[in-house]
């Protein structure tokens, strides 16, 4: 599995079930062995949280500071994006469409499974302990590689191997972000990974033994998904 990072701009790949709590999450995006302070093959899979969060919360900045300690710690294989709520309307009817949020900060762990309505350094790091420890995760591979052209365009490939005798049905989203955000919270500080837009968003069915593969070009200036 690859990441790929150009200029200020990380793509994430995530693949949930269809069907909650039956099958897990695999992201594309595990770190290389060498980057991680633990063995990689200790862990089931790479844990993706997305932190919804608004530029007027005061309690915000608390919750993504702790988020990027933790992924800076590199103790985790684990990625994250930031849902900014007030600024980006993608992200918005992805909190409330998708996850019915009710206040910030809030951070969904793979697609929900586990969720923390708090900025809380420990109760953060608990949820991802708590979702490497599942053990109902889908034997899937996922690789993304990425070509950036200029211009805010990406082409984008994806290849997804189903390694099951059994059919896989889900989701699949390709979120890019910023590295460092151009929106600041509430402290004055730049987001971490400040979501722009979805590559790819869209119901995925793989039968057993098969592999799916998706080319795709994202074009940030026709998108137009965030408000400045």
């Amino acid at each position: 599995m690859k990441t790929k990072i150009f200029l200020n701009i990380l793509i994430i790949l995530m693949l949930t079930s269809s069907i909650a709590g039956v099958a897990g999450i695999n992201i594309s995006l595990k770190r290389n062995a060498k980057e991680l302070n633990t063995n990689i093959q200790e862990f089931t899979h790479t844990i993706f949280c997305e932190q919804g969060s608004a530029t007027w919360c005061p309690y915000c900045p608390m919750a993504s500071d702790a988020l990027y300690k933790i992924y800076s710690s590199s103790q985790y294989p684990f990625y994250y994006v930031s849902l900014v709520y007030d600024k980006n309307e993608k992200a918005r009817d992805r909190l409330l469409n998708d996850y019915n949020l009710k206040g910030f900060p809030t951070c969904f762990f793979d697609g929900g499974y586990k969720v923390v309505v708090s900025g809380s350094e420990n109760d953060l790091e608990n949820a991802i302990k708590d979702c490497l420890n599942r053990n109902n995760m889908r034997d899937i591979n996922l690789e993304l590689n990425a070509i950036w052209k200029g211009n805010a365009v990406i082409n984008i490939s994806i290849s997804i191997r189903n390694n099951e005798d059994k059919e896989y049905n889900g989701f699949l989203r390709v979120y890019i972000t910023e590295i460092s955000s151009r929106w600041k919270d509430h402290s004055g500080e730049p987001y971490h990974f400040g979501f722009l837009g979805f590559a790819i968003n869209e119901t995925i069915s793989i039968q057993g033994g098969k592999k799916l593969t998706k080319n795709v070009t994202w074009d940030g200036n026709e998108k137009k998904l965030w408000r400045y």
